[in-house]
């Protein structure tokens, strides 16, 4: 199965259409049509899955006028879970009754992924190599616009006449940002540090970073022309030192800026003393996390081992250089998490679930993590950075939802933290 935008569960059952009811234990016929045109959808695939079991009973695909046929389904709950490369995919409970009754044919809408296109240029109109442009999502709390770096599309990084594009990108609302010199994804893939240009390093939203423009994409829409010029107004140098309790050695250093932390300005690598330089940075107020000792490098960061140091401090860089930096770095914090399922939790899963913690800044470094949470007894989960994690469960089923706190501060939560699991309604019937 490709690639497809996200997986949206509730997103998308606002948006299906339905005129459904079919017999007992009879097949069921069907159309998928795009959202925004009506078109057909050809060669999309369909699954159907008993809620009971998450047996799968059927992998269907559709043919090129978007229709397809169910095997004969006894009653009782299922689902249909549809999807086609840069589509939404679609996921729709249903209920088959026992009263037999004639019905139309179901029509699901597929939404068509979004484009964000344009060119990334120095302030002489020059590419600029190396930068890469990230989709910020812009959730409903409004709260920190963060990149999505799992997904396809949802980042890319320019050509050698500055071009990007963006693709796969669900409806939704997003800014862009392009991040240049030593960024994250820069040095993570790269390795070594080369020089960094007259643009020095850092992240700027478009148009600009004190007002960002928020993009509203709604189904197969595209923005072209989104061009980046990066002209900043003088960079310095800082350099300091890592402090280790233990000797150990090997640490990145990344700098964020504290209106926007998602995105490192510039990431460092420590000397073996624990020496280290940042060139080219831009005047603001920034966090510098440091992290390690590290094993190896990913794309999106420093490989730490299993007993990781971290630190962070507070720099405010202006008309000059900095110079003296301490930074001292001890063990990770700890917290600990356990399920609180609702009443009919059957639902929603087997009383385990997996729980994602991923890192609302950008430390340079794999920190995102996955455990086992369960409804008996807290798990606890070691080496956490001291900074902010957002929370997102897996596992549950698409009926379910996370409910209560989505973000926490790793470490300062004295009782193990609750993740809440709720139903939502069954959206359908078919009689």
């Amino acid at each position: 199965m490709g690639r497809n935008c996200a997986y949206l569960v509730e997103f998308v059952a606002a948006l299906i259409a339905i005129a459904m009811s079919a017999a007992s234990a009879a097949s069921i016929d069907g159309v998928v049509v795009e959202d925004r045109s009506g078109a057909s959808v050809g060669f999309a695939e369909v699954r159907v899955v008993r809620l009971a079991d998450a047996a799968v009973l059927a992998d269907l695909e559709t043919d090129s006028d978007g229709h397809f046929r169910t095997p004969d389904l006894a009653p009782g709950e299922y689902r249909l879970r549809i999807s086609k490369p840069n589509y939404l995919d679609a996921t729709l409970p249903f209920r088959v009754e026992d009263s037999p009754q004639q019905s139309e044919p179901l029509s699901v809408k597929l939404v068509r992924c979004g484009v964000i296109a344009g060119r990334v240029t120095d302030a002489e109109g020059q590419p600029l190599s190396g930068a890469t442009v990230f989709a910020m999502k812009r959730g409903a709390d409004d709260a920190p616009l963060r990149p999505s770096l799992d997904r396809a599309g949802s980042f890319a990084l320019v050509d050698e006449t500055g071009a990007y594009r963006l693709h796969h990108l669900p409806p939704g609302r997003y800014a862009v940002a392009a991040a240049y010199g030593h960024s994250t994804l820069a040095v993570g893939t790269y390795g070594g540090l080369e020089p960094v240009s007259a643009a020095g390093s850092g992240v700027l939203l478009f148009p600009g970073n004190s007002h960002p423009r928020i993009f509203e994409v709604s189904s197969g829409d595209e923005y072209t022309g989104i061009d980046f010029a990066v002209a900043p107004g003088g960079v310095h140098n800082l350099r300091g030192k890592v402090e280790s309790p233990d000797s150990r050695t090997g640490f990145w250093l990344s700098l964020v800026a504290h209106e926007q932390p998602a995105l490192a300005t510039a990431v460092a690598q420590a000397e073996p003393g624990g020496d280290f330089r940042f060139d080219g940075i831009p005047p603001g107020s920034y966090d510098l996390l440091a992290s390690g000792p590290v094993l190896g490098r990913m794309q999106q960061g420093a490989e730490l081992d299993d007993k990781p140091l971290f630190g962070r401090i507070t720099v405010d860089v202006g008309a000059t250089d900095v110079a003296g930096l301490t930074v001292p770095v001890q063990h990770g914090r700890a917290a600990s998490f356990i399920l609180r399922t609702p009443a009919d939790g059957a639902r929603c899963g087997s009383g385990i679930v997996k729980l994602t913690l991923q890192p609302v800044e950008d430390w340079a470094a794999q920190l995102d993590r996955e455990v086992e949470v369960r409804a008996t007894k807290p798990m606890r989960v070691d080496s956490l950075a001291p900074g902010l994690y957002r929370l997102a469960l897996d596992g549950i089923a698409p009926e379910c939802r996370m409910a209560g706190e989505t973000t926490i501060d790793a470490g300062k939560a004295e009782a193990p933290i609750a993740i809440g699991v709720e139903s939502t309604p069954l959206e359908a019937t078919h009689k």
